[in-house]
Parts: C-alpha cells; structure tokens; sequence
C-alpha cells in the first residue's frame, strides 16, 4: 500500500552516491519527473548512510508534500534543523540543482 508517509521513493527517484577525495555527496535523479528540481549534498564529512537517509527524507518531504524550493531558504527534517539550500548548476546531474548544505 501506498500513503503520504510510505512513498516507493526508491522506485521512482535514483540517490546516486559518490566518494571523492575523502568527501561524501549524494544527488537525486528523478524529481524532475514530479516537476522538482533535482537536489545534490556535495562533499559532506557525513557517511554515505547519513547522506543517503537525509536525501531521501528530503525528498520524501519535497514530494509528499509538493514543496517547492527557492534559493536561499532552509530545509530540515525537524522544526530545529536549518539547512541552506542554493541554486546552481549541478555537479552530478544536468542544469540547475538545489544545493542542500549538510
């Protein structure tokens, strides 16, 4: 079954994980199809789980809910939690891409 709360997001959405120069980023390949941006966490100190986790919540949050994401705001997964989002080119996927500092 299928609700708000339990999406298929690994159906739909690729969360594409990399590792360079002893950093971590993660970016999404699929949100476009729901008329999002794709998002990218680039060079995270965080682990690849703790990246991977926090870009599918992001993601769950964005579709679930139909947010619509703006340069320069923040996002979280608690009321507490603040995260930059900036705008720019991609550096794993093409075009434009939210940045999501974390």
């Amino acid at each position: 079954m299928m609700s708000e709360e339990d999406l298929p997001l690994y159906n739909w959405i690729c969360f594409g994980l990399r590792k360079e120069r002893g950093k971590q980023s993660v970016y999404t390949y699929g949100l476009a199809d729901f008329g999002k941006q794709e998002m990218e966490i680039i060079d995270s100190e965080k682990s690849l789980e703790e990246l991977n986790e926090m870009m599918f919540n992001l993601a769950h949050y964005v579709i679930a809910y139909d947010v619509i994401l703006k340069d320069g705001e923040t996002i979280g997964v608690s009321a507490e939690q603040k995260l930059k989002i900036t705008e720019s080119e991609g550096k794993f996927t093409a075009g434009k891409t939210f940045k999501i500092e974390y």
